[in-house]
């Protein structure tokens, strides 16, 4: 969802930069594509992270009340898109 937000806002930001010069236009490219990457890389090591003190936590219930939390969450999205659909 990120990456794709961060396209979004590149698709429709991009033309302004264009009109300011080849130099502007491609640090603007570059900075977007190493701040996309930056934020990736974040977002893998913090889930790196969290899934590591589940492992080692080993408490049960943190863990099942997680997994009913994320089942809820993309059963609530699925009926979402489904409603957008029709």
């Amino acid at each position: 969802m990120t990456h794709s937000f961060w396209i979004t806002v590149s698709g429709t930001i991009i033309h302004r930069f264009s009109d300011n010069g080849p130099f502007i236009y491609y640090s603007f490219l570059v900075f977007l594509i190493i701040g996309m990457a930056a934020w990736f890389i974040v977002l893998n090591i913090l889930a790196l992270k969290g899934f590591r003190r589940f492992i080692e936590g080993n408490d049960k219930g943190t863990e099942k009340a997680m997994i009913t939390i994320m089942f809820i969450i993309g059963i609530g999205f699925l009926l979402y898109g489904f409603l957008l659909i029709n």
